[in-house]
């Protein structure tokens, strides 16, 4: 069974050499929870339990709205676009059992009406299909989460996507905007992952300016300004150069 995250609260507090960490890669989002639960049990979580746990991060760190600015594809005007990424999570988790499910087993695992067993992939299945084709890794995917041990008929693939998305799905998907100007409609790509490792990176600016302004004036390690909470540090930060402006008599 999953871990519930949903009353956690010590992920709001990442300390700086997480984000410190950050860059870009596409284990990224493993990493970040290796550093909040443990490497072993971020790497066996399955990879819907970590876009959920991403999730509660993002909303911790930067609230639950998403806006953005996109130019419509159709008459090129630019227009405001925005969601919730509760709801989004929330759309996603609420899916009704597929009907060639037989029931969800205890550990979370679903059995269908074919006899075959399927779990959720993991970071770890990840890791070992990640330098494969795509049609190999989907095979080897199957093999490694579906359990045909008492199965008595076949299992066609679009069946195993389904199951596998039903029970552990991840944030990325297709929104869809309209252009207020001309009523065009298109599709939007998110992917709670790569958007939440893109804010983080966009801020990697204002982490080296806190560092180095902890640094030069507590003169303090590398290791210990990173050990320091998101919060702290940028607490001290501002102290540090509301005094500096002070000193100048406030003069930019």
């Amino acid at each position: 069974m999953q871990p519930n995250f949903s009353q956690s609260r010590a992920f709001e507090q990442i300390e700086g050499a997480v984000e410190w960490q950050i860059t870009g890669h596409r284990r990224d989002g493993t990493r970040i929870i290796s550093h909040l639960i443990g490497e072993e049990p971020a790497r066996a979580m399955s990879v819907g339990a970590r876009d959920q746990l991403l999730c509660q991060l993002y909303g911790a760190l930067y609230g639950n709205s998403i806006e953005a600015t996109r130019q419509c594809g159709n008459c090129d005007e630019p227009y405001d676009f925005d969601f919730r990424i509760a709801d989004i999570a929330s759309s996603l988790t609420e899916k009704p059992q597929p009907e060639n499910v037989h029931r969800k087993l205890d550990d979370e695992r679903a059995e269908l009406k074919s006899g075959h067993i399927l779990r959720a992939p993991t970071a770890i299945d990840e890791e070992a299909v990640s330098a494969m084709t795509v049609e190999a890794a989907e095979a080897a995917l199957v093999s490694r989460c579906v359990d045909d041990t008492n199965a008595h008929s076949a299992l066609d693939p679009a069946t195993v996507a389904k199951v596998m998305e039903w029970l552990s799905p991840i944030i990325d998907l297709d929104l869809t905007a309209t252009c207020p100007e001309c009523g065009f409609e298109e599709s939007l790509r998110f992917s709670m992952e790569h958007y939440l490792v893109r804010s983080l990176l966009a801020e990697r600016r204002q982490l080296t300016r806190e560092m180095h302004l902890l640094a030069s004036t507590y003169h303090w390690g590398l290791d210990q300004i990173l050990q320091l909470n998101r919060q702290d540090r940028r607490h001290l930060a501002a102290l540090v150069e509301a005094e500096r402006f002070a000193a100048r008599g406030g003069v930019l």
